[in-house]
């Protein structure tokens, strides 16, 4: 009997211990996808505010005298696409929308872009985002500048250049946001593309541990092996993820303390039930004999 109390001491105890790790795991989880979700929406707003800000642009007057004149001047396209360049590069209204969004310009007609300030426009396939603006009035996507990711908005004109403008604004998806992301989750957060990190902020140790993980993008979560951190995905582009990082060290030092207790329990019952049965089979009468 006092063994057989002992062992189900020892299968309690390990019973206690699965439930810790499960706990443990099942906690983890929960806290990476509140970060993922959370750098998820960091990402949705970024996005969103580059359509307000295109918004913002096409009801900005001087943007829209100056794409009057040049209309009405009929200029080639190659002269009207310098005065543009100029226009965007030092015109002192715009600045607040070049500081803001760094890549930005202007489709005349179909999807291409006319003219384009940051980089060149056969390096900004923003083709989708301009269709779209042209049948909506508003767009915005992620689009990749030079296999970068840029937040993208675009606004639809209405002037008296021959045909609607569209104006197009950019901003690359970088350190700035992933403080952004950092701020938001109490996390670090890691810019990848599947085979390398390609940036990241926040505390050392917590990028070093998420670098460790990129190449298991399709993993829906990774946990650390002590379920100390747990990681989870956010996709921005084809090819590219934003990692949450989600701290659940305080979760282990619960479940672990809750274990220590629920096995100092088990085995205290245990033990109790042993000395029961020592004492019941020492007190058992021994059998009389006949002489």
């Amino acid at each position: 009997m006092a063994l057989a109390a002992l062992g189900a001491a020892g299968l309690g105890a390990r019973a206690v211990e699965s439930r810790r790790v499960s706990r443990s795991r099942t906690e983890a989880e929960a806290a990476a996808g509140v970060a993922q979700r959370q750098a998820a929406q960091v990402v949705r707003e970024a996005i969103e505010l580059a359509e307000k800000r295109a918004d913002e642009a096409v009801k900005h007057q001087p943007l829209v005298a100056e794409i009057k004149l040049l209309g009405e001047q009929r200029l080639e396209s190659g002269d009207l696409a310098k005065r543009l360049i100029e226009w965007f590069k030092n015109d002192s209204s715009w600045q607040l929308f070049r500081q803001e969004f760094p890549v930005n310009g202007l489709s005349l007609d179909g999807d291409e872009l006319a003219v384009l300030w940051g980089m060149k426009a056969e390096e900004f396939p923003s083709g989708p985002l301009v269709r779209q603006a042209r049948q909506t009035g508003l767009s915005s996507a992620i689009v990749m500048g030079k296999g970068w990711p840029y937040t993208s908005g675009a606004a639809k004109l209405v002037s008296t250049f021959p045909r609607p403008v569209v104006v197009v604004m950019g901003r690359a998806i970088d350190n700035a946001t992933l403080r952004d992301v950092t701020a938001v989750t109490g996390g670090a957060a890691l810019l990848s593309d599947g085979k390398q990190a390609l940036s990241g902020n926040g505390a050392n140790a917590e990028v070093a541990r998420l670098t460790s993980v990129v190449g298991q993008e399709s993993s829906p979560v990774v946990r650390a092996p002590k379920g100390d951190w747990a990681a989870m995905p956010v996709p921005v582009a084809p090819g590219l993820w934003i990692w949450a990082f989600a701290d659940t060290s305080r979760y282990v030092i619960a479940s672990a303390a809750w274990a220590r207790t629920a096995t100092i329990g088990v085995w205290g019952a245990g033990a109790l039930m042993a000395i029961l049965a020592l004492v019941i089979g020492l007190r058992r009468p021994l059998p009389v004999t006949g002489s």
